[in-house]
């Protein structure tokens, strides 16, 4: 079961009514105004469906039935005092079992309400859906007799909700145009998923009008415990228009009670933000008592810059600026406001500082996700999207993957998946990221479908430098992509070194792509020394046909960015006296592939000046040895490591 909610709320008593518009937070503890449908508990053939008010939510629950001819565990309630053919309804989902096969959510245009009459859209959360995809799916359908026919999905998108967060879902229709979106609870500025049946959909206009509500319905017909169906809501809302209509897909209403979001800048999401601009956010009270000044605070990356912030409070809310933003960094940011009545807004959102000009800077190296080697080995120089229009990879050379049906429209005879941005070929994988200057959005694709164990091998020239890597991808599930240098990619006979991973973390969907920076195993970022031509393989980690992650991942682009100086600088690992019948000395240090060493020798630290040797690291460790006697036997000897850049 899902957790605490994430948002503190006031404890006030909020639900009225006037013409279309309906709203409750149920904290009366009553469900006044609404109608709960139970079929089977009715029909006497299953326990009566549970309706219960926990911390102020609104819980159904339903049974499993005492016969496989009842159907599935199911529970419904309605607003039956007004049907709408244009309607708005929004609320969040705060709590669900996350185990169970069921799907929850929001009715629309519902009529003939009745054991296996009913009728209506539903826009709905199915934290287990199967099909082409293990992972979750948010859905706009269509129930005709209270069951789904073959062909009752209209638009989906696959998501995997946090199990500890809330979520609020919003569904809308006008005329045949049915619209849902899909946002986390500590950011109401930027959906999560966002889909729409598409125009001219004949389905959109089988049920002209009808009741809004709410449902919880099991997708098993197990006569089992694992059956039933188990979700908690929280702030209703219905009009006829979409209220936010001026500011969609921003969000303008808060939670009721509570603090919201009034304006922010960068906005959630930004890619190429302005370093410069810094952060502007407007909080609104809400019509709720005074923000408390010393309650705004920002962090950044975990750390709090409010002293170094501009706070302001007047009596509708609040403002914060901070200017102190940094050039070409990914940033996690945390907002907090309360009002004097003790209700606070938790905010939280994520963006990049990026410049459009590192991308194309002369030593930046930008490889497609979908630009892998082909023909054992080989690779273009200058390759954007779009360039490796039908080159053939070598399985087991230039990459590897447990699936041999091709399944792209751009490499043909390759069985990697890959998926333009924004095409609509699997309505319920789109995939949307920012389309970058210069790029043309119909050439910009995607690897998807993906499992563990597979891996992309990646040749490229680079300038020796120390690079800050960072791929650019979006994720349903947490999952490590593991990044090794490779020798011998021209052959299957290839051996690999470890350079480290990108950690992904879930982003919910394929619409949320975000920057992962290279890591080594501690978490810390790592600087990726590269010179000449070398070959990079992305590896995805966990189990093959893993059910947690499984067609989860979406990558579009790695980008290399050198680094002003080393990140690691020049640093030896280690230097001891080897004895023996033969003794020696060993320095080992850190090291750059095509960068220049020298060892020097000498009797005390100011008479050092003979170079023991002179070379151009291949590796990046290197090793000296040095066995000479006449050196090795004196009382005392100093050595020297220098590195020369290129």
């Amino acid at each position: 079961m899902k957790k605490l909610p994430l948002l503190i709320m006031a404890a006030t008593v909020f639900a009225f009514q006037t013409a279309a518009g309906f709203t409750d937070n149920f904290d009366d503890g009553n469900d006044d105004g609404w109608v709960v449908f139970d079929p089977l508990g009715s029909a006497g053939i299953a326990a009566p469906a549970k309706v219960t008010f926990p911390g102020g939510g609104y819980r159904l629950e339903g049974n499993v039935p005492a016969i496989p001819d009842g159907g599935p565990a199911r529970v419904f309630t309605f607003l039956q005092d007004e049907e709408l053919s244009d309607f708005y309804v929004s609320v969040d989902l705060v709590d669900w079992d996350d185990s169970i096969d069921q799907a929850v959510g929001l009715i629309g245009r519902a009529g003939n309400v009745g054991l296996g009459e009913t009728t209506a859209y539903v826009c709905n959360y199915d934290p287990n859906q199967t099909g082409s995809n293990p992972a979750g799916q948010f859905q706009i359908n269509y129930v005709e007799n209270e069951g789904a026919p073959s062909d009752s999905t209209m638009a989906a998108a696959n998501v995997k909700l946090i199990a500890d967060h809330s979520y609020r879902m919003i569904f809308f229709g006008k005329g045949g145009t049915l619209t849902g979106a899909l946002y986390d609870i500590l950011d109401l500025t930027r959906p999560v998923a966002l889909i729409q049946t598409e125009e001219g959909d004949a389905r959109g206009e089988y049920y002209p009008s009808g009741f809004v509500g709410l449902f919880s319905f099991s997708r098993s017909d197990n006569l089992d415990d694992t059956s039933i169906c188990d979700a908690t809501f929280d702030n209703f809302v219905r009009d006829i228009t979409n209220p936010d209509e001026a500011t969609w897909p921003v969000i303008s209403r808060g939670i009721p009670g509570t603090p919201r979001i009034a304006a922010l800048t960068p906005a959630s999401g930004a890619n190429f933000a302005s370093a410069s601009a810094g952060i502007l956010a407007v909080i609104d009270n809400n019509g709720e008592s005074p923000i408390v000044a010393n309650s705004v605070k920002l962090e950044l990356n975990g750390a709090d810059v409010t002293p170094a912030a501009t706070v302001s409070v007047e009596e509708n809310g609040a403002e914060i600026s901070f200017p102190g933003l940094t050039d070409n960094t990914l940033y996690a940011a945390r907002l907090l406001a309360s009002t004097e009545a003790g209700a606070q807004l938790v905010h939280e959102w994520r963006f990049d500082t990026f410049s459009v000009n590192v991308l194309s800077a002369p030593d930046t190296v930008v490889i497609e996700a979908e630009n892998y080697n082909f023909d054992s080995g080989q690779f273009l120089a200058d390759a954007g999207p779009g360039t490796y229009f039908d080159k053939f990879g070598e399985l087991e050379v230039d990459y590897f993957d447990f699936d041999t049906t091709s399944r792209s429209d751009l490499r043909f005879d390759d069985f990697v998946e890959m998926r333009a941005l924004g095409a609509d070929s699997q309505v319920e994988e789109i995939v949307i990221d920012t389309v970058r200057p210069g790029v043309d959005a119909n050439d910009d694709y995607v690897v998807s479908r993906t499992e563990g164990g597979e891996w992309l091998n990646y040749t490229r020239n680079f300038a020796p430098a120390d690079y800050a890597v960072y791929l650019r991808a979006a994720s349903r599930a947490p999952q490590d992509v593991r990044v090794d240098l490779v020798t011998g990619a021209t052959t299957s006979n290839q051996t690999l070194q470890s350079a480290g991973k990108f950690a992904i973390y879930s982003t919910v969907s394929g619409q949320s792509f975000e920057y992962f920076p290279l890591v080594d195993d501690a978490g810390t970022p790592a600087a990726l020394p590269l010179s000449g031509e070398q070959t990079l393989r992305l590896t995805i980690g966990g189990e093959d046909n893993a059910f947690e992650t499984k067609y989860s991942l979406f990558m579009n682009y790695i980008m290399l960015v050198p680094v002003s100086g080393s990140k690691d600088p020049l640093r030896v690992l280690s230097a001891e006296m080897i004895p023996g019948a033969n003794p020696e000395f060993r320095i080992t240090w850190r090291s750059i592939p095509g960068y220049n060493y020298s060892v020097e020798y000498g009797t005390s630290t100011d008479a050092i000046v003979l170079e023991l040797v002179d070379l151009v690291a291949d590796d990046t460790t290197t090793s000296f040895v040095d066995q000479i006697p006449a050196r090795l036997n004196l009382p005392t000897g100093f050595y020297r490591v220098r590195e020369k850049r290129p």
